[in-house]
């Protein structure tokens, strides 16, 4: 499934989640642009996951609505090429 969300030109705020035809599919709430957490929310508005970059781990971390671990994933820049190994 691809999913697609638009920028917003202070990297802050509540942004809508795009599927591929172009619907909505939830909405991302990007905290500040300064800091580094996020909360996503499902059509309904029902959050679904919350993610931070806790300080010195080099890591995000993604944790669902129960507050579990769902995922730690870290971004690796080569180059001119970036990745993210999940």
């Amino acid at each position: 499934m691809e999913l697609y969300f638009r920028d917003n030109f202070f990297n802050a705020g509540v942004t809508e989640i795009l599927n591929g035809q172009g619907e909505s599919a939830g909405q991302i709430d990007l905290k500040s642009a300064f800091g580094s957490a996020i909360d996503v929310y499902g059509k309904d508005g029902q959050l679904l996951y919350k993610g931070s970059f806790p300080f010195f781990s080099g890591k995000w971390e993604v944790t669902d609505k129960r507050r579990g671990t769902v995922r730690r994933f870290a971004k690796q820049i080569l180059l001119f090429h970036q990745e993210i190994h999940l």
